[in-house]
Formats: C-alpha cells, sequence, structure tokens
C-alpha cells in the first residue's frame, strides 16, 4: 500500500533502516526526517527483486493502479477459483494491460486449490525456458522439463532458485546483518550445528497434539496436566546419534551447536538442569558427543519478526528484523538443522537447504537433489509443498 495507508509506521512490517530516511525542511528551522519518494516498502524492504525477474517490466501507470482502496477491496472478494481478480487498464503509453491482483491470502488460497495443477504435466518448452531464465545450465533445464513427480520438481525448482541466488537481502539489511553476526560468540569460521525449537504461541494449537501426544509416550495421559505445555529440548537431542562415536572410532565428538528460540530463557535452563553438564552452556550427550550451545546475543530480549514487544516503533521492528534475518542465516549455513516441519521457519530452512545433488560419491547420488543435513526432531517427517 502506498505510505499513508501503510498500517506500519515507515512502511513496511520490517521496519527503517536509517537509508530510508531524507532530511527535509518543515519551515520551523528544525531537522524533519521522512522516508525518501520510492524507498521499497513492504516486502521489498527486506528482500531485493531483481530487475531481471520480471524483465525490467515497469509497472503499469494506469490511473486505476493508483486506487488502491478499490484494488484491495477487489483482492478480498477473491474466495478460490480458477481465475485471481484483475483489472483492465490502458496505461500512459496508451496501450491496454492487464494487471492481475495478488496477495498473500489469496495466493495462498490459490496455490492450495491449484497446486496438483502446477506439476502433473510439465509443457516441455515452457518448462526449459523457465529453467533457463533462473540460470540453469543446457542439461539442467532439459533434466527439469522431463521431471514428473511432483516431489522431485519442487525440489528441483528449490535447488535451482538457491543456486540462482535470487533471494538476496536489500544491501541494507544484508550490511546491517553482517555487522550483527559479528557479535555472536559462536566460532563461524569452525562447522557448527543449529537447533531451531519454536514455542511462544505455536503451543496453544499447531504443536498442540505434539506436545499431548509426547508426553502419552512418556505415561502422561492426562492432557490437562503435562510436566510442561512444550516437547522438551531433550528432544532435539536425541537427533545425535550416539553410535556415530563407534563408527568414527573415536571417545568423544565435539559439536559447536546455535540454539535460535523465541524461548531462550527456559531452554537454557534446560540445558543447566540436564543430567550431565559440564557448565552452564556444556553438556555430555548420549555418552559420544559434547555439546557446546551459543545462543542469540539479546538473550531474552529476543521476538518473532511478527511480534511487537513492548516497542512497535518502525525502528525497533527494523532492530528485530536484523535479528531474525541473523539467525535465519546462520541456520542456512549450519553442518546439521535439527528442527521440525511444524513451524514455518523449518519448513523454509529445509527450502533454503535444498540443493543440487552434485556429489555422485554419496549413497543416495541417483538423487537429483539433496538436502543438507536436516533432522526433525519430532513431527511429521515429510516437508509440505511450498505455500501448504
Amino acid at each position: 500500500p502506498p505510505l499513508d495507508k501503510q498500517p506500519y509506521p515507515g512502511g513496511s512490517q520490517f521496519g527503517c533502516p536509517t537509508d530510508a530516511f531524507r532530511e527535509s525542511s518543515n519551515g520551523s528551522g528544525q531537522p524533519n526526517w521522512e522516508v525518501k519518494e520510492g524507498f521499497p516498502m513492504g516486502l521489498s524492504r527486506l528482500i531485493d527483486h531483481p530487475a531481471w525477474l520480471s524483465h525490467g517490466c515497469a509497472i503499469p501507470t494506469c490511473p486505476e493502479m493508483n486506487d488502491y482502496v478499490n484494488l484491495t477491496r477487489l483482492l478480498r472478494k477473491y474466495r478460490g477459483g480458477d481465475t485471481l481478480p484483475s483489472v483492465t487498464c490502458q496505461d500512459a503509453n496508451g496501450e491496454t494491460v492487464k494487471v492481475i491482483l495478488s496477495g498473500s491470502y489469496a495466493t495462498r488460497i490459490y496455490f492450495r486449490e491449484h497446486e496438483g495443477l502446477f506439476t502433473k504435466q510439465l509443457i516441455i518448452p515452457q518448462a526449459k525456458q523457465w529453467a533457463l531464465n533462473l540460470g540453469s545450465s543446457e542439461e539442467e533445464a532439459e533434466t527439469f522439463s522431463q521431471l514428473h513427480s511432483p516431489r522431485e520438481i519442487w525440489d528441483y525448482a528449490t535447488a535451482l532458485m538457491n543456486k540462482s541466488g535470487i533471494l538476496r537481502f536489500q544491501p541494507w539489511v544484508a550490511r546491517d546483518v553482517e555487522m550483527f553476526v559479528k557479535t555472536y560468540d559462536i566460532p563461524l569460521n569452525e562447522e557448527y550445528d543449529t537447533i531451531h525449537v519454536r514455542r511462544g504461541d505455536k503451543l496453544e494449537e499447531e504443536a498442540r497434539d505434539a506436545v499431548i501426544n509426547y508426553w502419552k509416550s512418556q505415561g502422561y495421559t492426562d492432557e490437562d496436566n503435562l510436566p510442561t505445555n512444550y516437547i522438551p529440548f531433550a528432544k532435539y537431542l536425541e537427533r545425535y546419534d550416539p553410535n556415530e562415536c563407534v563408527a568414527k572410532g573415536v571417545d568423544t565428538i565435539e559439536r559447536n551447536v546455535y540454539v535460535a528460540t523465541d524461548d531462550p530463557i527456559v531452554v537454557m535452563k534446560e540445558i543447566a538442569d540436564a543430567s550431565v553438564p559440564e557448565s552452564e552452556n556444556i553438556i555430555h550427550s548420549n555418552g559420544c558427543h559434547r555439546l557446546t550451545f551459543y545462543f542469540n546475543p539479546t538473550q531474552d530480549t529476543v521476538f518473532h519478526i511478527d511480534e511487537s514487544g513492548d516497542d512497535d516503533s518502525c525502528f525497533a521492528r527494523y532492530h528485530r528484523n536484523i535479528i531474525a534475518m541473523a539467525d535465519l542465516w546462520i541456520l542456512t549455513k549450519s553442518h546439521t538443522f535439527i528442527g521440525e516441519y511444524n513451524s514455518n521457519w523449518g519448513r523454509l530452512l529445509r527450502t533454503m537447504r535444498t540443493v543440487m545433488n552434485d556429489d555422485k560419491s554419496d549413497d543416495d547420488s541417483s538423487e537429483l537433489t539433496k538436502t543438507i543435513d536436516t533432522r526433525v526432531a519430532w513431527g511429521p517427517d515429510r516437508p509440505r509443498c511450498p505455500g501448504n
């Protein structure tokens, strides 16, 4: 939406970097700061939209495109069906253009209704060209155009997307994430693992059945009187194989582990209360692994990006944005990731860790793609298709 109709201060739910403002005069001699005209808003505040993706096409200049209220009203009428709402108008050059309206809500509805058609039968010339447009080689494009399995198609498209680097931070986000990551204690120049523990509002509905089932497996049958309303951190640590030491012929395997969580204080206490703690952030697990844990330097001041906390100013949102994106970067780059697919982040990370399988020495070398070591702590171990 235009700035004057934005529900968020500064024009984006992702907050305001200092780059967003320019100084202007308010007539009183005092400096006045306002958002620069044309500075990216919405998701574009976070992600750089490359010009080549839309072939450099300009946004239509039809007068109808300036009526945001009417466009929103048309979009909200969409409740499903084969055709998304659209507007046909004439731009400044006198050309008739058709603009298809969309947004997060409508796109999800449309995708869920039509996902099967997207992968039912690829049209070879178009599929091949799509892959080439994304930066694939001729061989990769040919391979993609011949795929039939929906899972293979989605994973191959995802791997091509990751290879192309299409998802890139805006320069100011990349700069500030890089600066913030330097404040972390974990030695990122060494191999490290990550664990994502999502609790918070997920515990109220989406994760409730999984929590109940876990405690039932531990002998607790009273759903209203469980030891905790979450699945303990120890369950995540079970994804480390105790036989790994035997396989490698060593007594101990040491791992640095970064924990990204919206419940850091409780998770820290779980680590400190572990049965074989060495210190407040080091434990010996399963008779094989010596795990050293690291947390976000903000610790208990961390919020998920869509939560306001005590301060919902434009700058506070941007600060949380940088914290969240720094965590995302660290999670994506880790050697081993442990999480679950009930979380949006867990599913996103599975997507971002899917790559082309160029290493034919792997046991699964027949697979066209592979997911960098990703282990599911609890819940379904098969990821949903994108958008679900």
